[in-house]
């Protein structure tokens, strides 16, 4: 699933873009929203209200830790008027 930025408008979502897409990793996911953040924050209004869907699987291999939510990702989502949700999926979804 790919990360997928929406915009709130009277209380439903409206699809604006998808990043990351067919990745269903959770670091691969972060990074690209904030790379594509850094370049594309332009396009978020921010006196819209706007959401950047992460679905993600846990890892087979997984045995902790995970992306980190730097900064300076945390200060373009504040400056976009931008949260975050994050959603699991179960492993039979990845395949």
């Amino acid at each position: 699933m790919p990360v997928v930025i929406r915009c709130v408008v009277d209380d439903r979502f409206k699809n604006h873009t998808e990043v990351a897409a067919d990745s269903w990793d959770l670091r691969t996911q972060i990074e690209a929203l904030e790379e594509w953040l850094s370049a594309n924050s332009n396009e978020l209004d921010p006196s819209n209200q706007w959401v950047a869907d992460v679905g993600f699987t846990v890892r087979s291999d997984a045995t902790g830790g995970g992306p980190p939510i730097s900064r300076k990702l945390m200060e373009m989502c504040v400056s976009s008027n931008l949260e975050i949700y994050l959603s699991e999926y179960g492993a039979e979804r990845y395949s």
